[in-house]
């Protein structure tokens, strides 16, 4: 519920119906993870047919978890680094000038001392944290980074959040049965979940 009256008060839309349910997947996969310390959560996929709200519900839980996890690191690949970085690009822009997310989440803002931009990721602080520095001493990966479906400059990334995978498909990837097969069995990204 809290992430659909998000949707609606920052983003000024009403997600439909069945997005509830791939939230709650979403949500359910890092809270088990978080309580019995597994440092892989669950997978979750949502398969829906094109124009059902998939990458729409899938930005504004990312803004949504970054608010509430701002030590966390995230990524959104995508089947190109432009797509991807356009997505990003969108969280990312509403935390920085959007007033609605300000109200929702006051604290959590963008570091002026860190990277911000889509080559470089983007990287928030909480202004009002007085163990910020500490919580993130060793962090090495941006708040939120983007990229294309096997772009290797994802070896060595640390995602301790959410890594949203959006229409990583294509006419590259899916131009027979076995390719299609491979991109299902294979992690679509060089860098296991830490």
């Amino acid at each position: 519920e809290a992430v659909l009256a998000f949707a609606e008060y920052v983003f000024n839309l009403r997600l439909p119906r069945h997005s509830k349910a791939w939230i709650e997947g979403w949500l359910a996969a890092m809270e088990g993870a978080r309580a019995t310390g597994d440092v892989e959560p669950a997978r979750v996929l949502v398969e829906a047919p094109p124009e059902s709200a998939k990458t729409t519900t899938l930005v504004i839980f990312i803004a949504w978890w970054i608010g509430q996890h701002p030590a966390s690191t995230n990524g959104i690949v995508s089947v190109s680094d432009d797509q991807a970085r356009k997505r990003a690009a969108l969280v990312a822009e509403t935390i920085q000038n959007n007033p609605h997310w300000r109200d929702v989440f006051p604290n959590v803002v963008p570091d002026p001392d860190k990277s911000w931009g889509s080559d470089t990721g983007y990287e928030v602080r909480d202004r009002c944290d007085p163990s910020w520095k500490e919580k993130v001493a060793s962090k090495v990966d941006p708040t939120l980074r983007s990229g294309g479906y096997g772009n290797r400059a994802w070896i060595g990334c640390r995602v301790t959040g959410i890594l949203g995978l959006d229409d990583i498909l294509d006419e590259n990837n899916t131009r027979s049965d076995r390719e299609l097969e491979a991109v299902r069995r294979q992690p679509p990204l060089p860098l296991p979940r830490r």
